[in-house]
């Protein structure tokens, strides 16, 4: 019963997580399409056939769909809902100026058309942008000096020189040799002046003195003036708990900056991490596509509502929250991977619109279908390669249990 739970429970929070996610994204074109003009047919939420639907005063369907999987915004003229039809081309002139009279996209100028591509991964940013204020605002700022905290050893790393001197997950320490420790910041300076020396160590476990002998690995780093030193690491960890972090709000205008910088730090991270994928520095294992991303969002949802010593409003409140950051997470991976100039994505109709500004005129039918068909294969060997990893780590995880 407790597995049928967390997968339902998994399931649902990974079609509200995901959903959120390309509303907003869609919601970019749309507003984008209706401050320009073009003309909209529908905006679903989900595919297939509709469950729900009414018709506004611009004559825009909004529709709710069978499968809650996402959405899409179809704009009139569009041959399917991506809008990844090649550009049917108009004979004359008059012709065009009728169509756009009409709200055509296909017949609007090449900057409405990229204003229209390019909104939709734009909102996926300002989202993310916005839910990080938010929560600078609401929660603050992390700015908890891991250095001031007690010097409690909370993870001891496998193989380290802590393990293998025998010191545990909770040891306190007290003192190295004659050197008194009171905070982590003493630890680490004591254990960094010391590579390869063995040190007397004295911890305090399960509230009674101990004595532990550690020799810190021997580590060469660059220091501060460029040359090279060593300094010594005894492999542990200091996380602090929910009641030693120190968080201190932000007012709006500095929340929103450091949302900003949130969002940057993590588009300059993906993009670094797909930059070494090409340039062969790492491997494409990290990618993680639909079945990754239910995973991590099962993992969140159940903790988030299995937290122990909160009233139910209280867990229900953390579940929304949790669910929320992580479509603004991932909100971040949908913008960008709209970006690359793949056919059939934002950014490779973004590429063949920068093509049509240089050219003068539009790539022929011909063209675009071939590139929209290579984009396809593109995209369905990414999808696979990233759903291999998916099953892969699944696989790992499951036989290590």
């Amino acid at each position: 019963m407790q597995e049928i739970t967390y997968l339902l429970i998994t399931i649902v929070s990974f079609v509200l997580v995901l959903g959120l996610v390309v509303v907003v994204h869609e919601m970019g074109h749309f507003w984008a399409a209706r401050w320009c003009g073009v003309a909209i047919e529908a905006f679903s939420v989900g595919w297939g056939k509709s469950i729900w639907e009414r018709r506004d005063a611009r004559g825009v369907r909004w529709k709710l769909a069978q499968w809650p999987i996402g959405g899409f915004v179809k704009f009139v003229g569009d041959e399917n809902a991506i809008s990844a039809a090649p550009t049917a081309g108009y004979a004359d002139a008059a012709a065009k100026a009728a169509a756009r009279d009409r709200g055509i996209l296909q017949a609007m100028p090449v900057w409405v058309r990229a204003l229209v591509s390019v909104a939709g991964p734009a909102a996926n940013f300002l989202f993310t942008i916005l839910v990080f204020a938010i929560a600078f605002m609401a929660v603050g700022q992390n700015t908890t000096d891991i250095g001031a905290l007690a010097p409690r050893l909370d993870a001891i790393a496998a193989g380290s020189a802590a393990e293998r001197a025998g010191l545990k997950a909770g040891d306190v320490v007290t003192s190295i040799g004659a050197r008194p420790i009171s905070t982590y910041k003493d630890l680490q300076a004591a254990v960094a002046a010391s590579p390869g020396r063995t040190l007397d160590v004295l911890v305090v476990r399960d509230g009674a003195p101990r004595r532990v002998a550690a020799t810190p690995d021997r580590v060469e780093q660059i220091g501060e003036d460029g040359a090279k030193i060593a300094i010594g690491r005894l492999g542990v960890q200091r996380s602090p708990s929910r009641a030693e972090m120190v968080y201190v709000r932000a007012n709006p205008v500095e929340a929103i900056g450091l949302g900003a910088q949130a969002t940057w730090r993590m588009v300059s991270g993906i993009l670094g991490y797909l930059g070494d994928i090409f340039t062969g520095k790492k491997s494409a294992d990290q990618l993680s596509g639909p079945i990754g991303i239910a995973d991590v969002t099962g993992q969140v949802a159940n903790t988030s509502l299995g937290e122990s010593g909160q009233s139910m409003v209280s867990r229900a409140g953390g579940f929304v929250a949790s669910l929320i950051v992580l479509a603004a997470t991932l909100s971040v991976a949908v913008g960008l991977t709209n970006l690359l100039p793949i056919p059939v994505l934002d950014g490779g109709h973004l590429l063949f619109y920068a093509a049509e500004a240089v050219r003068g005129r539009p790539l022929g039918p011909a063209a675009q279908a071939i590139a929209y068909n290579f984009g396809l294969v593109m995209v369905a060997s990414i999808f696979l390669l990233a759903t291999w990893n998916d099953l892969h780590r699944l696989f790992e995880r499951l036989t290590a249990v």
